[in-house]
């Protein structure tokens, strides 16, 4: 996942016989060009429409709390 070349859906994985999709790295290269892109644009235009994208503080609290996995999202 993450890599450049054909993607394909978790469905279309899962068909082809996959039984684990490792997504780690790509997710935190993802959040790594996010980050990158807010600081451009805070850089380049004075502005912060990226924070239109960002998670509620409450959310992200609910998301790191220790409980059971069946509660979250």
């Amino acid at each position: 996942m993450g890599l450049s070349g054909p993607t394909f859906s978790v469905r279309e994985l899962s068909d082809a016989g996959v039984a684990r999709v490792s997504v780690g790295g790509s997710f935190a290269r993802a959040a790594s060009a996010a980050l990158l892109n807010a600081a451009k644009e805070v850089m380049i235009f004075g502005t912060f429409n990226y924070a239109a994208d960002a998670i509620p503080d409450a959310e992200l609290a609910a998301l790191m709390e220790q409980t059971k996995a069946a509660d979250r999202v």
